[in-house]
C-alpha cells in the first residue's frame, strides 16, 4: 500500500528537486544537444550504453514559455519544438 503525500509533503518534495534545477535560457544561434526521451529507453545492439543525447542542434527561434524550434547544423528546420527544461 502507497502512501499518499499530504500537501505539506509535495511543496517538500518540490522544493528538494528544485533546489537542483536550474533555469537556463538559450539564444537563438547557440548550439545546444536535445535529450533522448523517453529516458530509460534503449536502443536495440547498445544496451545500456545508448546515447542519451543527440545533437549539436541549432536554436533556430524562440517560442516563449521555454520552448524553443531547433534546426540541424546542415540547416533542416525540425517541425516539433522541444521545451528547454
Amino acid at each position: 500500500m502507497q502512501a499518499e503525500l499530504t500537501p505539506i509533503g509535495k511543496q517538500a518534495v518540490s522544493r528538494a528537486y528544485n533546489k537542483r534545477v536550474k533555469n537556463k535560457s538559450f539564444e537563438e544561434g547557440e548550439i545546444v544537444w536535445k535529450a533522448v526521451l523517453p529516458l530509460g529507453t534503449h536502443v536495440i545492439g547498445y544496451g545500456k550504453w545508448s546515447p542519451t543525447w543527440e545533437g549539436p542542434f541549432i536554436i533556430n527561434q524562440i517560442l516563449g514559455m521555454g520552448a524553443y524550434r531547433l534546426q540541424d547544423r546542415d540547416g533542416e528546420i525540425h517541425a516539433a519544438p522541444i521545451n528547454g527544461k
